[in-house]
């Protein structure tokens, strides 16, 4: 069994028309040598992105063995202006999405925490919809020590939930100087028990992100938005996942993709096997074995969410 522990539901009315205009002129450099991860503007495949019903992402588990995803969603709308479709609104479309394909879509809350309505939707979320955790993305221009933050903190540290944070670079009109996992030192200090995970693997703060959870217990990372480093380097890769699993724990690094915005760099059924094949002591470099790997791909995930036998 595979869990995906880092992926979306997109529609076209729920992200600001300024992230979708900028995704249309955006030219990635790493497309001379690899499918960009935002490659979309041959042929017009923005609404390639488009899943209002989840189908999409069902029928991608299904080519890849995912028998479950975790589907987080993404409050833009502070920073950039106001999608059509408002935050709330797509938390009880996500949730209704989930409960369509029960068991397979697992359900997030997420919120912009500076919204004077955010402890009403992430409450309404845990307690309506099923949703077992929150993500938060503070590339939209806040630090997680902010007095909204800290609320919002408090209340997942109530529900018992995880708390999945944007780490690293971001892409677009979106602010990269937030997502330092630096940042959630305080959290974890303020906080005892709380779980959080930084995301991407610090995406570009990785080593910052190892040492942190090096010295804190309760921080995880997932391993989505990778696959670029994967197929490039192969061998950059391995000495990634070895040093994460070394550092935060090997309870603590979890399988992700990021879908879709990542399906066209890496299928989720390559990606897959590359960590799959991990697992080889012929090769020279890190040395991995079939237990951790499928704690990587399945247990930690599970465990994370505290899902019970009868919800697997």
């Amino acid at each position: 069994m595979i869990i995906d522990s880092h992926a979306h539901i997109l529609e076209r009315s729920w992200l600001p028309d300024k992230w979708w205009k900028w995704l249309d002129t955006y030219d990635n450099p790493a497309e001379k040598s690899i499918a960009g991860i935002f490659n979309h503007r041959k042929g017009n495949r923005i609404s390639d992105l488009w899943d209002p019903t989840g189908e999409k992402l069902i029928a991608s588990m299904d080519r890849a063995g995912i028998a479950k995803s975790v589907v987080l969603p993404l409050d833009f709308g502070l920073h950039l202006g106001e999608p059509e479709t408002d935050i709330f609104t797509q938390n009880i479309l996500i949730g209704k999405i989930a409960e369509k394909h029960a068991p397979r879509i697992i359900p997030f809350a997420g919120v912009d925490p500076r919204r004077p309505k955010a402890l009403d939707i992430l409450t309404h979320g845990i307690r309506h919809l099923g949703m077992k955790g929150l993500k938060l993305y503070p590339g939209t221009g806040f630090h997680l020590n902010e007095t909204p933050c800290l609320k919002i903190f408090e209340k997942a540290r109530q529900f018992d939930i995880p708390v999945i944070v944007h780490t690293g670079c971001t892409f677009g009109p979106l602010l990269s100087r937030y997502c330092q996992p630096l940042e959630i030192d305080e959290i974890v200090s303020t906080f005892p028990g709380i779980r959080i995970v930084g995301a991407h693997m610090g995406g570009g703060w990785f080593e910052s992100l190892c040492w942190l959870g090096y010295a804190n217990s309760g921080i995880y990372t997932d391993i989505s938005l990778v696959q670029a480093r994967c197929k490039q380097d192969p061998n950059e890769f391995a000495g990634m996942m070895r040093k994460a699993l070394d550092m935060l724990g090997a309870d603590n690094v979890l399988f992700g993709t990021d879908w879709p915005f990542t399906d066209r760099v890496m299928a989720p059924a390559d990606y897959i096997q590359r960590i799959q094949t991990l697992v080889n002591p012929t090769d020279i470099g890190p040395v991995f074995i079939k237990e951790e790997i499928r704690n990587i791909l399945y247990k930690n995930a599970k465990t994370l969410l505290k899902l019970t036998d009868k919800e697997m």
